[in-house]
Order: structure tokens, then sequence, then C-alpha cells
């Protein structure tokens, strides 16, 4: 089932993506403000039970059904934990030692790793010299950001840095992993796909001193923000913005995340990246740029199957969407 003929994106188009981009920028300084006193894992799991319980009502007023039970819940499956579950406990995990601003930056490869892991498991969505050259340039890019010295040892920050990187390397296998994610409604298989999630680290919960905090207000209300607009607002607006401007616009929002995330962070938690930081993130952005060019030469059909980098969740498709090395990943 494909999508309808799309018009060149209006003003509103324009104002659904900077919307988006600004709930998933901002979404990083939540988690910070979250796990301040929240631990990464109770916080996970609030966060997205908290989600699952609106995306259920929602469906439930919308009159959705569940996906009919199949092939498609082993893909269901599989994105709620390399899409979700896996995702959400790193990033909150490193963000209890590593500023939100330095963690939205950290994300922005997700799209090149994307392209590259479509290139390993897919028919049709192989590298060519553009997408080569962006990943290049992104490896540049992520070697400057994390300090080239600091690559030949390991220490405190470092590895907080490493762990957030592969939590962005998680979303761009969610792209190909929901390519399996074909036919139904879009919201109700991200709504399973939320609902797994939870299920799955259901038995963390259960962990002795997993509930042994104290939350402060603070930290109660960046987790509600986060449920309600970066997961639960930010996927439907997503869904949105695909039907009305489609994938390829959609698309833009990868540019958008890191930045917002850093103003974000410098206004809210007056935090400075460093210097370096700036510059690899100039040099990624720089390579997503290239390797998208890459992937507009086969223009995608159908709608993207992930949430962005910033919002760790994934918005699986009605039909199905070549994993273009896009992710409109979060996110």
């Amino acid at each position: 089932m494909s999508l309808p003929a799309l018009k060149l994106p209006s003003a509103g188009d324009y104002g659904l993506l900077l919307a988006l981009g600004v709930i998933w920028g901002v979404s990083f300084t939540l988690i910070k403000i979250a796990v301040s006193t929240v631990p990464a894992i109770p916080m996970t799991i609030i966060r997205l039970a908290m989600t699952a319980v609106l995306m259920i009502g929602l469906m439930w007023w919308m009159k959705e059904r569940w996906p009919p039970w199949g092939r498609v819940w082993v893909f269901i499956a599989l994105s709620a934990l390399v899409g979700n579950a896996l995702p959400f406990l790193l990033i909150g995990w490193g963000q209890e030692k590593i500023d939100g601003s330095l963690a939205a930056i950290l994300m922005s490869p997700s799209p090149l790793a994307a392209a590259l892991l479509a290139h390993l498991f897919t028919r049709d969505d192989k590298l060519n010299r553009y997408k080569l050259a962006g990943i290049a340039l992104g490896i540049v890019g992520i070697a400057v950001l994390m300090g080239i010295g600091n690559l030949t040892r390991i220490g405190a920050d470092l590895k907080y840095e490493l762990i957030i990187l592969f939590a962005g390397c998680c979303y761009g296998a969610n792209v190909v992993i929901n390519r399996g994610l074909i036919g139904g409604s879009a919201l109700a298989n991200v709504t399973a796909v939320i609902t797994v999630s939870v299920a799955m680290l259901a038995p963390l919960a259960l962990m002795q001193g997993t509930w042994d905090f104290t939350p402060s207000n603070q930290s109660i209300s960046a987790m509600v923000a986060l449920a309600i607009f970066s997961t639960c607002i930010g996927t439907l607006l997503m869904l949105s913005l695909v039907r009305r401007a489609g994938p390829a616009f959609t698309a833009q929002v990868n540019f958008l995340v890191p930045v917002f995330g850093v103003i974000s962070g410098a206004l809210i938690l007056a935090e400075r990246p460093e210097p370096r930081a700036i510059a690899g993130l100039a040099l990624i952005l720089a390579g997503v740029a290239i390797a998208r060019r890459g992937a507009g030469l086969r223009q995608p059909t159908t709608a993207p199957v992930t949430a962005p980098v910033s919002a760790p969740v994934s918005a699986p498709a009605p039909a199905r969407a070549p994993a273009s090395g896009k992710p409109v990943s979060g996110r």
C-alpha cells in the first residue's frame, strides 16, 4: 500500500517539522533532569509504561485493533528490544554521567549506521559512493567529537559516550528490522511495540534495589513530559508529517534534533559543549547530508518505519518502507 501522491511541503509542514525537531531535541534535556534522582532502569520503565497507557487509550478511542497474530509480531518484538527497550536504557544510563547536549550530538550518526546495516542485511538498499563518503565523513566527525586522543584510552567519560553511540546504532539497526512491519495500522503497530517493550523491561522492575530512590518533583515532571510529548505526541506528529509531506521530507528532522538538543541543554541546564563537540556535529551532519543524497537516487514510495534518533520509539508504517539510511529514527 503506497502513500498518496505528495504535494510540495507547505508552511504548515515546515512548522510540524520544526516542532518535531524541538520536541525530540528537548528530550535529551528532560532525560538528564529525570536521571538526576531516578536511575536509568526505573526511569525507562516508568516512561515507557506511561506511554503505553496513553497509546493504548488512543488506540481504543480511535477504535483501532491490535496487529493480527503472526509473523509481524516477531518484528514487533525485535523492534521493541532493539528500537526501544535497549536504547532507552542505554541513553538513560549514559546520561547519568554525560550532558544531554552531548548525548544529542552522539546520537546524530544514527542515519549513517542505518545506511551501513541496510547494505549488509537488505538486497535493495546498497551502499553507493555518496553513502560511503557520508559514512567516512561521519566516522571522522565521531573521532573529532570524542577526541582522537581519548580513543586510545577508555576513561569514565568515554565509556558513557560509547554507550550513547551504541544506542544510536540500535536505532540504525531498527530501521532494517522494521522492514518486516508490513500492513496494518501504524498506530496499532507502534502501540504494540511500546507495550512489548514494557513487558521486556518488567523483569528488571523485580530486581532488588530497583525502586530504592527518592524522585524529585523535577524528575517526575520530566518523566511525564517525556511520555506525553517526546514519545506519544512526537510519534503522532511524525506519522502526520509522513502522510502530509512524505518520508524524505520528514527525515530532515535528523538535522534539527541534535541542534535543538544542544540549544535546550544550554538554555535549561547551562550546558556548554566543547568546541570539538560542535565541530564533530558539523562533520557528522555533513556526512548525513551526503548519505541522504545517495539514498535519494532511489526515492522511497512508502512511509518510513522508525521514529527519530532522539525519540527512542519506533513508529512502524502501514506499508513496507525501504531502509534508505534515513531513519526518521530517538530518536
